[in-house]
Formats: structure tokens, sequence, C-alpha cells
């Protein structure tokens, strides 16, 4: 199996940044993540996991 490293821009205003640690910008960024998966569409894709524990704390 092979693992592949993509860069994936958010739609519109999306605080993603590392340095945006209020509760709104975390939320924002864990919907983002969690709703990624589902709009995902590439030749060949078989399944989409989100393995929640490469999460920070």
């Amino acid at each position: 199996m092979e693992n592949i490293d993509i860069l994936i821009h958010p739609d519109g205003e999306l605080a993603v940044g590392r340095n945006q640690n209020k509760p709104a910008h975390v939320e924002a960024r864990r919907a983002f993540y969690d709703d990624l998966g589902s709009r995902l569409a590439l030749s060949g894709l078989v399944s989409v996991a989100r393995d929640n524990a490469l999460d920070d704390g």
C-alpha cells in the first residue's frame, strides 16, 4: 500500500493555521478535516478514512 501527501485549500475563509487556537478556530479545522473525505473524488479511490489519532490535543 502506498500513501501520498496532498495539499488541499479550503473554500472561502477558514481558520486552518496552526497558531489559531481559539475554540472557534479549532472547531472550524476539525469540521474541515471531518468533511474532507466526503469531498474527495479521485479515480480509483476505494475508501477514505480520517485517522483522529493524528490530531493534536
